[in-house]
């Protein structure tokens, strides 16, 4: 599975990321303050937050300081 978190939803580097966790099978789950980007729409779970973007900056380092506290996370990219 592939957690992809962009403002826009369109950041090239997250969306390749996306197309080519797709290719293998990986479920996507995809977090964006953009709830018509591609990221959203290539995600097969597409979370919309609105807010504006402190709401989604706020979001990003709730999630970042998640993932640091999970102890067996095989890979994890952080893209800002």
């Amino acid at each position: 599975m592939l957690l992809a978190v962009s403002l826009s939803g369109l950041n090239p580097s997250t969306t390749a990321a996306v197309e080519a966790s797709r290719a293998t099978g990986a479920q996507v789950v995809a977090v964006s303050a953009t709830a018509d980007s591609a990221l959203i729409e290539f995600s097969d779970v597409g979370i919309a937050v609105g807010g504006g973007l402190v709401t989604a900056l706020a979001l990003l380092a709730g999630l970042q300081d998640a993932v640091s506290r999970v102890p067996a996370v095989p890979s994890v990219a952080i893209h800002q």
